[in-house]
């Protein structure tokens, strides 16, 4: 089944041509599954959004593999006049760029990203280091930073947490503001359409009211909503 191939740009209202929600397809990160995602799904759906979580095996899938599973999930899920928009959690937001490259027609919204490490994770690559299986096949061209530079003609928003409590400062020495697990420079991306800092640590991105409120800002605008966080 194929979409409707409709680009979004930035300040693009994006609404369905059959008058019915917009769907989020909601994407988890490494070692998360797609019910522990159900917090954001349900915060989301009140807004006004149909909200699918994809689940997928983060550590023993490549991503290349994943995000074929993504575009299928999709093309299952989704009617072609439907806007479609993909959130992601850390790894999520580099699976929801792969499956891009994949099937650009599908994405006929826009994407948010939370803690996505899209300059390639320091935490992944010194565990990389420690033994392979424990990134598995989330490492290569995914968190190593290998991914093709985004090109994508639809609006990516990249949100950062500030708040540094996590496994990673265990493991790295973080030189910059980080989310414990992630840092804030890892989450930027050449040609993204906005980038937002809140104080949240990497895994309460997705268990946060505020963060919600800026993904439905996001999807709405085309852009965040930073007077609410000054």
């Amino acid at each position: 089944m194929k979409l409707n191939n409709k680009k979004t740009d930035l300040n693009q209202s994006v609404e369905s041509q059959s008058g019915e929600k917009p769907t989020i397809i909601l994407i988890h990160g490494i070692y998360f599954h797609g019910a522990l995602m159900k917090y954001m799904q349900l915060k989301l759906q009140q807004r006004g959004y149909t909200v699918l979580a994809f689940s997928y095996k983060s550590v023993t899938q490549p991503l290349a593999e994943n995000a074929k599973q993504l575009v299928e999930f999709v093309r299952t899920n989704c009617q072609p006049e439907d806007v479609v928009h993909f959130v992601g959690h850390s790894l999520g937001g580099l699976l929801a760029r792969q499956a891009y490259e994949l099937a650009p027609e599908l994405f006929t919204g826009r994407i948010v990203t939370l803690g996505t490490p899209h300059q390639g994770s320091a935490m992944a690559r010194v565990m990389q280091t420690i033994h392979k299986r424990i990134i598995g096949g989330a490492f290569f061209q995914a968190l190593d930073g290998d991914l093709p530079d985004w090109q994508g003609q639809v609006a990516l928003g990249s949100i950062a947490g500030s708040m540094p409590v996590g496994p990673g400062v265990l493991v790295v020495r973080f030189d910059e503001t980080s989310d414990g697990t992630v840092a804030l420079s890892e989450t930027q991306l050449a040609n993204q359409a906005d980038h937002l800092v809140l104080p949240m640590s990497h895994t309460g991105l997705v268990y946060s009211k505020r963060a919600v409120a800026q993904v439905d800002y996001f999807l709405r605008h085309g852009k965040f909503d930073h007077n609410a966080v000054q």
